[in-house]
């Protein structure tokens, strides 16, 4: 009885401890986006590419240690990939990789009087909330808050999330008495390379209309 307990066992066992491992498609997967986005993707993020990277978010969410594990084996096995965390190609260190990654976007966008500030009181004289970031051109700027909690269907998972998105709310109040509407970077905005590289070209063509009707 012993003998068949250890054999219906193990291979449960190992059927239960595979599913924390990432395969062949979900390494595949997650180097094409780290390539794509510049930056590694974390698995909030992946949450917004869809099916195809279920099993990634499932590693994500299962631990920090096994998506420890997961981003290890994709640096072993692919070490001239950009690495994780805040700090931007150019050193600047920024407030979370969702943050990263829009800074990163953007900066080639600063040219012919464009410039990008970070963290930069909204209205100091109202009081000290700041912008995630700012593009600026001449006397006029466009806010740009980074929500790294959620995507713009504003679900969270967790308190933590909760917690940033009420933040955020906050700062959107305060905002809007002020006047100003900021452009929003959800999560599955980040993850739309095309569709945010247009808006951002949006924004700026009306910061330079702004400029040529003044």
């Amino acid at each position: 009885m012993a003998t068949l307990s250890v054999h219906s066992y193990s291979p449960r066992k190992r059927a239960i401890s595979s599913s924390y491992h990432a395969t062949e498609t979900d390494l595949q997967l997650y180097r094409r986006l780290t390539l794509d986005l510049g930056v590694p993707p974390n698995s909030e993020m992946l949450r917004y590419v869809g099916p195809q990277a279920d099993h990634l978010v499932f590693i994500g969410e299962s631990g920090t240690s096994e998506w420890a594990r997961f981003l290890r084996q994709v640096s072993r096995r692919w070490p001239d990939l950009p690495v994780g965390g805040p700090v931007a190609e150019d050193g600047t260190v920024l407030d979370s990789l969702p943050e990263r990654l829009a800074y990163e976007q953007l900066l080639p966008l600063m040219v012919r009087g464009l410039q990008l500030d970070l963290h930069q009181p909204i209205s100091p004289q109202d009081g000290d909330y700041r912008a995630d970031l700012t593009i600026r051109f001449k006397r006029s700027a466009a806010y740009l808050e980074v929500v790294g909690a959620c995507g713009s269907d504003r679900i969270v998972r967790n308190p933590l999330e909760e917690e940033w998105l009420d933040r955020l709310d906050r700062r959107l109040d305060f905002y809007a008495g002020l006047g100003i509407e900021p452009m929003c970077l959800y999560l599955d905005h980040l993850m739309d390379l095309d569709g945010l590289q247009q808006e951002y070209r949006r924004v700026i063509a009306s910061l330079r209309r702004r400029e040529a009707r003044s």
